[in-house]
């Protein structure tokens, strides 16, 4: 990105003041952690969140106003020894990821903490279908955005695992995941 398409980026005229820029790059980190912490995390929506988060730091970097920060490391989900393990696992991920989103005061952390969700959300999908597999998915037309509380799924696990209603949430979630990869 160029000088002058970081300037128009931003909407600010050639005698910017540095402190300006600062707050463009605030308004637009704000905007974009809102959207995702306050949405599900579908794959569409990282993407887009991520590429604008892309744009404002390609846009700080023309303006020669980025700053060398400290990119977080996450835990990657991983394979659990069982249902409970894996549910609990990913709460105490999911719930560091959005607090680094949250905290996120540079584009850079903002987007290393993004691609963090969207592994996550990949692993997820894979491990609670593995989980799950013994369950019917559900014939509901469950859209892809309405993803379940899993924190309900796993105290309902942790006080009675053959639930009626663990197993309907179960098979919600499974026909939602099914969904999502459907779409790519």
């Amino acid at each position: 990105m160029t000088k002058e398409e970081a300037l128009a980026f931003f909407g600010i005229d050639t005698d910017f003041q540095p402190i300006e820029v600062l707050d463009l790059v605030d308004e637009h980190l704000f905007s974009i952690k809102n959207e995702v912490l306050q949405k599900v995390a579908v794959p569409a929506l990282l993407k887009r969140r991520k590429e604008k988060c892309i744009q404002v730091l390609e846009a700080q970097t023309a303006l020669q106003m980025n700053e060398d920060v400290a990119i977080p490391q996450f835990e990657a989900l991983g394979a659990s020894e069982n249902e409970i393990l894996f549910l609990e696992k990913y709460e105490r991920i999911l719930s560091s990821i959005k607090l680094s989103i949250f905290n996120a005061k540079y584009p850079q952390v903002l987007i290393a903490a993004i691609d963090a969700l969207e592994r996550l959300q990949l692993e997820y999908g894979l491990q609670f279908q593995r989980c799950f597999n013994q369950i019917i998915i559900s014939d509901e037309n469950v859209p892809a955005a309405e993803s379940i509380d899993t924190g309900v799924l796993l105290r309902l696990l942790k006080t009675d695992r053959a639930s009626d209603e663990a197993n309907q949430l179960i098979g919600k979630e499974l026909a939602r995941l099914n969904k999502l990869n459907s779409l790519g």
